[in-house]
């Protein structure tokens, strides 16, 4: 689990700083007209600011945190799919070789996919999308 979040935690760092930079100026002027604080402004702005970053992120991370796991589990899992292609390897098991990777990769689009889903549901409003 450490090595799946060590590799997915910069991408989505550096997305995320970048969405809760990107806040469009006349936004920010109408929280200092109302004199919004901090707190209000990230709340209430940058966050919804940053949620197409986020997810942005999270299609890339997705499958990194997959590969992640399966090399984790190359050298320290008793079970899992990195063990299965370990194994499938040192008894020259071709079919069980593919087999893994074929789970492994339908896997990691069904993920990119559901993160998809996700987006659609999460980003309604008019103008959420960072494609612009």
């Amino acid at each position: 689990i450490a090595i799946a979040a060590i590799a997915c935690v910069f991408p989505t760092l550096v997305n995320m700083t970048r969405g809760l930079r990107s806040l469009d100026k006349s936004v920010l002027d109408f929280m200092a007209i109302i004199h919004a604080d901090p707190a209000d402004l990230l709340r209430h702005a940058r966050l919804f600011a940053a949620l197409p970053y986020l997810f942005s992120a999270m299609k890339i991370t997705v499958g990194m945190s997959v590969i992640g796991a399966i090399v984790a589990e190359f050298t320290g899992a008793n079970q899992g799919i990195g063990t299965i292609i370990v194994n499938a390897g040192y008894r020259q098991d071709a079919v069980m070789l593919f087999s893994a990777i074929f789970v492994t990769s339908a896997a990691t689009v069904i993920f990119f996919y559901a993160v998809v889903l996700l987006e659609k549901l999460a980003l309604f409003w008019p103008g959420a999308d960072i494609e612009n």
